[in-house]
């Protein structure tokens, strides 16, 4: 241990001789600043990227991934312009856009092995979205809850008829698929069930780590400090100004900041749900002046359960409930939100349209408030724009943040096109592919279980083209027997390609499964001979010092923080389970 020790100060004392810094991380963070197109090339001489027959834009507060800075022209002059790796429309795309439309923030991180005991209860693929949210805002709270639910099997669930649903306003490819090509029609004649990958893409919490979609996170107790927002989420909406009942004049936002002082739920969240249920011109449940229901009022559509006319449902129940004024309504609704769903572990935006929480305590995929796919990023945007306009995101919050069973290794996306480089282009395929039949009236669905789900199901996740959550020293014969006993067919091979049927699994390994092959990374392994040992901690310093190249899994491997960059704090990883202080999690 102490000529360990001794060799590994040498080492330490060579590199500082280099003069590289030991410092703290730091992220640039770049923001869209408002809607903007998004092209081919960086000028206003390419074309616009296209979804469909749309437009592909970024759009206000909307976080973007740097890729690169590159020279252009600006309708004729000359500009700079941002590559940029962004989601629109649950697809994932890489585009150029101009510089004048994006904001770059500078934040640091520090090896803060406080905040990341916090967060050592999440999976890898959350952390680097988390870190970068804590380098911004370093009194923010995430928890980790486990839901003890298959992610497959949660995507599955609420992709039934009727649990979840999507406008026709949107992309038909959240609503139209191969099994069902027109569509299904749930509610109205304009919402359509949502399709089995819509529904992955919007509860991946993945997808919403960032300043804007947290927010559906938050936790939805009163807390009078943000009163201040409530006019500010209610503004260029009929609840902008006052109304006036039994003589009192009051403004809305005091209506709704004093239903959540008297039933222990945020002003914020039951203005921002009123305004995505009513709209900013008041829907019907609103107006007072529906016949048979003159006087009556739903300010939250509960009750208005989906069908023709669900509005008459809702105020049914209003009326049931004796809402015959504004304030009753608002008061009333919340008290029900209170103790149907708040109370019942469903404490977030995300969990009132998935119960999924671990603390539920109704069956999950059940008592769910809204069928809307997309509510809570609408409601979480709404809320992060008040906040902001009010100067408001320096405040502490709490997030509880779901994790499921057996996750894709990266936040799921409908598909992914690249234009720029830097971004794998890939088309997203179902993890489970279901084909029904029809024959003398008797329907069989047949569901054909995919490789990445097999690999999900064995504890392993898939991260581009390389395989991680590999055991580390583990031998590949009990890993190839954990795939097969998932129903896959497994070869391994070494990274020249020769058949390995024993020995430890080491980085650059290739593993076959069902005819798509990946690259085994072990995390520290950098090598690539399966040990984790003082000729990594050499291979990592000489690529810091730009002296030895580093590619492919080695080069993945290399990145022990899981920040998807390669800096001293990786070697200080290193250096730490070398001594015997931590152990390097895969």
């Amino acid at each position: 241990m102490k000529k360990k020790l001794f060799f590994l100060t040498f080492i330490l004392s060579l590199f500082m001789i280099f003069n590289l810094k030991v410092s703290a991380a730091s992220y640039t963070i770049y923001t869209a600043n408002s809607k903007c197109n998004v092209r081919i090339g960086p000028g206003t001489n390419y074309s616009i990227i296209k979804n469909g027959n749309d437009n592909v834009s970024v759009y206000a507060n909307q976080d973007l991934t740097y890729i690169s800075l590159k020279s252009g022209k600006v309708n004729g002059s000359n500009g700079e312009w941002y590559g940029v790796k962004f989601d629109y429309a649950a697809r994932e795309y890489t585009g150029y856009v101009w510089s004048n439309c994006v904001t770059a923030t500078k934040a640091s991180y520090s090896d803060d092995s406080a905040f990341e005991s916090k967060i050592a209860s999440f999976p890898e693929s959350y952390k680097p979205y988390l870190r970068k949210l804590h380098a911004l805002h370093n009194n923010w709270n995430f928890v980790s809850d486990n839901t003890n639910l298959s992610w497959q099997s949660s995507v599955f669930s609420e992709s039934e008829k009727g649990t979840s649903a999507v406008s026709h306003l949107y992309p038909s490819m959240f609503y139209k698929d191969s099994t069902n090509p027109n569509g299904i029609v749930i509610d109205g004649k304009s919402w359509y069930a949502a399709c089995q990958d819509a529904v992955a893409y919007y509860m991946d919490p993945r997808n919403f780590l960032n300043q804007k979609g947290i927010f559906m996170f938050e936790k939805l107790s009163y807390d009078s400090s943000n009163d201040s927002s409530v006019s500010n989420i209610l503004k260029n909406s009929f609840m902008e100004g006052t109304f006036t009942e039994n003589g009192v004049t009051k403004t809305y936002a005091n209506a709704f900041i004093e239903a959540g002082k008297n039933q222990n739920v945020s002003s914020t969240y039951l203005a921002a749900l009123s305004l995505q249920e009513m709209g900013t011109t008041k829907s019907s449940a609103a107006s007072g002046t529906v016949a048979g229901y003159e006087g009556y009022y739903n300010f939250y559509n509960i009750g208005a359960t989906s069908g023709t006319d669900n509005y008459l449902k809702g105020l049914a129940y209003a009326k049931a409930k004796g809402w015959n004024s504004i304030q009753k309504s608002i008061t009333g609704g919340a008290s029900f939100i209170a103790s149907n769903y708040i109370s019942k572990g469903q404490d977030t935006i995300y969990y009132k349209k998935y119960n999924t929480s671990g603390k539920r305590q109704r069956n999950a995929y059940t008592n769910q408030y809204q069928t809307n796919i997309m509510a809570p990023t609408s409601e979480a945007s709404t809320i992060y724009s008040s906040y902001k306009a009010n100067n408001r995101l320096g405040n502490s919050y709490t997030f509880v943040i779901p994790v499921y069973n057996y996750m894709p290794g990266e936040a799921f996306k409908l598909s992914k096109t690249d234009t720029v480089g830097g971004n794998t282009t890939t088309t997203t395929t179902k993890s489970v592919v279901t084909t029904t039949k029809t024959k003398n009236n008797v329907t069989t669905t047949t569901k054909r279980v995919s490789a990445s789900d097999k690999i999900n199901s064995a504890g392993y996740r898939i991260n581009g083209s390389y395989l991680t959550g590999l055991s580390y020293g583990k031998d590949v014969s009990s890993i190839k027997s954990s795939l097969v006993s998932k129903g896959a067919n497994v070869n391994i091979s070494n990274s020249s390609n020769k058949s390995k049927g024993s020995g430890v699994i080491s980085t650059g390994d290739k593993i076959k499964v069902d005819g798509s092959v990946y690259e085994a990374v072990i995390y520290g392994d950098i090598s690539g001979d399966g040990k984790i040992t003082i000729k990594d901690l050499l291979f990592l310093q000489r690529y810091l010092l730009n002296s030895y190249n580093l590619s492919g899994a080695n080069k993945k491997a290399a990145d022990i923080s899981k920040d998807n960059s390669i800096t001293i704090k990786d070697l200080l990883f290193l250096q730490k389970n070398l001594l015997g202080y931590t152990n390097i999690s895969q």
